[in-house]
């Protein structure tokens, strides 16, 4: 039977497809490999269990180490977490035990470490929900050592969820407020135009708008327990406040010569919203009035100048018929309030999905001769703290220093080594940097090569 040449080629092709497919599918996945340490009386179940949970955590290290994070930091915390946890355990069963009893036996000994030993492999395996990370898995080989019998060995295949992966990291790496933030400042806006009021059937322009933000106020209180702490209703101070925070790059040093205070709202959101109503027609016979509605939510996280969410209400255009000003007014307000809660709904999901706990700190450049010296320091540190989310940003200049401020994830000593670092790089053979003082971490010197200094 005669094959034609088209059909082997698209043979051919789909052979091809299928194989990229194929590789991009076991590109997906990650070794990982475990280890455990068997005893007489474990069960073939309990000693693969512990071997697959071991080799879970060697393949969310290797991802995290991929991704740019820093795995120790989040073992580190995640085995404080879990030996707080675990401590409550073990207090439990010293108490069933009699541990401080001196009239313990040998054998009460050995069943409690027994005991204590099942507790913790079991309650490793379960914390932290770090199986959900791993989303599918094939075991590769299970294995025991020649010498040591009761060592076991496993490889696996793993496929890792990204989206799983960074809530988990954040959850234990986010800092100091575990997770949560502080608060969140709400501030409305209304544009309703020079009679737009009175348009509106409304007498008293701050009892309607105190209503709804009363209104809102309960509904974000409900909606957003667990992620903040508390909401605040942003007066005219707090505005300020809020806005200085936010400023970029505009932070200038006082007469004095002093940098201004250190901001005021930290780890806070500043929610806005905005509304825009038109009057478009009015009918004096049917008693109806034509009004289009629009506006925006927006919110900020105030420690990161970053945007959390961002959406725009779509123009709606509704007719309204009244017989009382109250009636168009009361009507107005119960649209206006439903207006913001789609897209609110999303928030709690926007703020558990991205890094909380972000700390700023400041750090002063000197013995600069141009910004150059002050953008390579910022191209290094961020190069260098990758796995911390480290951002900069120039935050004031002034003849005798820079200031440069930081952005990231994690403990102030992560910042501190990553600073101390710097002695010994280059940033494009033409500046280097050293921290001259270990009691002043952030106070940086600023060096030119000799070639550059002659140039």
């Amino acid at each position: 039977m005669k094959i034609s040449l088209k059909y082997l080629i698209l043979v051919c092709l789909c052979t091809s497809v299928w194989a990229q497919k194929a590789q991009k599918k076991r590109g997906d996945f990650i070794l990982g490999e475990g280890k455990f340490y068997a005893q007489s009386d474990d069960s073939l179940s309990f000693i693969k269990s512990g071997l697959i949970n071991n080799a879970f955590k060697d393949i969310i290290t290797k991802k995290l180490t991929l991704a740019g994070m820093d795995s120790e930091l989040f073992w580190n915390k995640f085995n404080e977490k879990f030996e707080e946890s675990f401590n409550l355990v073990k207090e439990r069963l010293e108490e069933k035990y009699h541990v401080d009893d001196p009239k313990q036996t040998t054998k009460q000994k050995l069943s409690f470490n027994n005991k204590m030993r099942q507790k913790r492999i079991l309650m490793s395996k379960k914390f932290g929900n770090l199986s959900k990370v791993i989303t599918s898995y094939s075991v590769v080989k299970i294995s025991r050592s020649s010498e040591y019998p009761n060592t076991r060995y496993i490889k696996l295949n793993g496929k890792v969820s990204r989206k799983a992966l960074n809530r988990i990291y954040f959850k234990y790496v986010g800092g100091e407020h575990g997770g949560k933030y502080s608060n969140i400042y709400f501030s409305t806006h209304f544009n309703v135009g020079v009679d737009g009021w009175n348009d509106l059937g409304v007498k008293n322009q701050g009892d309607f708008i105190s209503t709804l933000e009363d209104s809102w106020n309960n509904w974000l209180i409900t909606k957003l327990t667990g992620v903040v702490d508390q909401v605040v209703k942003a007066d005219t101070e707090i505005i300020k406040s809020l806005q200085h925070d936010l400023r970029s790059g505009q932070i200038l040093p006082s007469a004095s010569g002093e940098m201004l205070a250190e901001m005021s709202v930290t780890n806070g959101l500043w929610l806005k919203f905005a509304l825009d109503i038109k009057k478009i027609e009015e009918n004096i016979v049917l008693k109806s009035k034509t009004f289009e509605f629009s506006g925006s939510v927006i919110v900020l996280d105030v420690a990161t100048s970053e945007v959390v969410l961002s959406t725009m209400i779509p123009p709606r255009v509704i007719t309204y018929k009244f017989f009382e000003r109250s009636d168009l007014s009361s009507q107005i307000a119960s649209f206006v309030y439903r207006m913001p809660l789609a897209p609110l709904k999303r928030i709690k999901k926007s703020l558990m999905a991205i890094p909380s706990g972000m700390k700023k700190r400041r750090l002063s450049l000197y013995e600069y001769k141009s910004m150059a010296e002050a953008y390579g320091l910022m191209n290094l540190l961020s190069n260098m703290g990758g796995r911390y989310r480290l951002k900069t940003s120039v935050k004031s200049i002034a003849v005798d220093k820079v200031i440069i401020e930081v952005n990231f994830i994690g403990d102030d000593s992560n910042l501190k080594s990553l600073l101390s670092r710097l002695k010994g790089k280059t940033y494009k053979g033409k500046f280097s940097y050293f921290v001259p003082n270990e009691s002043e971490p952030y106070k940086i010197i600023a060096t030119r090569s000799e070639e550059t200094t002659e140039q």
